[in-house]
């Protein structure tokens, strides 16, 4: 390999450091969020104990928790740099792992949470007041702590997969030549990199919803980190699948929409259409949840209210699907309708799969706003290591 191609690397791994200014700055804004969500709940919601509130307060209960996680960041990304679940014979050994530790860590924050909680309630800290608060947020706590580490441990494998994106990108860049199979091979190592990037992107989204519901209604939290983690491990299994059936991408997706109705309730509703002779067409997975994230976002998400269609019909060759929803559009809300991260990278997905073939159009259809998405009707085999 020339100089070259070894100096982009070099510039390429030094411009992908573990860089501590943006975990700080990342978990202080999550902390700065949530002292004023809570601020704001106990103002409205629990008015006696606004006379014994204080902000410094709020500060020193919630912070220290957060900056626990800006400090384990590094170490949750090392672990997960060292224990992936690429390889199928190291499969089990990593997710033995990454129980042990995620139950260690989320244990030590529930111990940093119980010092300052201790410490923000009583100034003399005793013994007594950190082992009753531990015991006393042992339920809450651990389920988030839980998801906390697992959610961390996936943006680590989205770097980590863009990293080699990038440095595969700029090696085929320096090549006079190339193979076809080289081409396959970088082609696949984009879309990881795509998809990767959409998935610690919807893990931190329903974190938050998680955590919102924590405190209101821990039976509906339960159930939806139970829904996601049975995402977690669809994505693992099918880690390796560029493809999937249009109804498997469908079963995953109703995984989704069930945390979304917990969210919303009966102010969500949801209709699916999947059309005869449509449901063996292979497409590429996680292609619709961005999508309909995107949709629940600028309708339900605005309003309070709304609903979503989803519709897939095989025609003329071609696979076509809509994901509609009855919020404002793209004209009312033009600045970040369209332009997000999950948007772009469905679209790049599309024409690196299909090329012209594959497309993302976004339009008005009276009063609903509907997403298009067209590619070929391909079917073949699928290997769904779940079974």
């Amino acid at each position: 390999m020339s100089s070259s191609v070894r100096n982009g690397e070099t510039t390429v791994a030094t411009s992908l450091a573990f860089d501590w200014r943006i975990v700080l700055v990342f978990w202080t804004a999550i902390g700065v969020f949530a002292v004023i969500q809570s601020y704001i709940h106990y103002t409205i919601h629990e008015k006696e104990f606004v006379g014994v509130l204080s902000v410094s307060r709020l500060l020193l209960e919630i912070i220290p928790g957060w900056y626990f996680w800006a400090f384990a960041t590094p170490l949750i990304f090392k672990l997960g740099a060292g224990f992936s679940f690429e390889q199928r014979a190291g499969r089990l050994t990593a997710v033995f792992i990454h129980v042990v530790s995620s139950l260690v860590f989320a244990s030590a924050y529930m111990l940093v949470n119980a010092v300052f909680l201790s410490l923000a309630r009583d100034s003399s800290l005793t013994a007594e007041a950190v082992i009753s608060t531990f015991t006393s947020r042992t339920v809450s706590g651990s389920y988030f702590a839980f998801l906390t580490y697992w959610a961390i441990l996936g943006a680590g494998f989205a770097v980590n997969y863009y990293r080699r994106f990038r440095e595969r990108e700029v090696e085929a860049a320096h090549l006079a030549t190339r193979s076809s199979q080289l081409e396959t091979e970088l082609i696949k190592a984009q879309l990881s990199a795509l998809k990767a990037q959409i998935q610690p992107h919807f893990l931190f989204n329903t974190l938050h919803a998680v955590s919102a519901l924590m405190q209101d209604d821990v039976k509906r939290a339960r159930s939806m980190i139970a829904k996601l983690s049975e995402i977690l491990r669809i994505t693992i299994d099918e880690a390796h699948e560029h493809k999937i059936p249009i109804s498997r991408e469908l079963d995953v997706l109703n995984l989704y929409l069930d945390i979304e109705k917990m969210r919303f309730g009966s102010h969500l509703t949801i209709n699916i259409e999947l059309h005869e002779g449509a449901s063996d067409v292979l497409v590429p997975s996680f292609i619709l949840q961005p999508l309909v994230e995107n949709a629940i976002k600028h309708g339900v998400g605005r309003s309070g209210k709304g609903s979503l269609e989803i519709t897939a019909v095989r025609r003329n060759g071609n696979l076509e699907i809509r994901v509609l929803d009855d919020g404002p559009g793209p004209i009312a809300n033009a600045a970040t309708y369209g332009h997000g991260l999950g948007f772009k990278n469905t679209k790049d997905r599309l024409e690196r799969l299909y090329g012209p073939a594959g497309r993302l159009e976004l339009d008005r259809l009276g009063n609903k706003t509907v997403a298009t998405l067209t590619m070929p009707a391909e079917t073949g085999q699928y290997a769904n290591y779940s079974s």
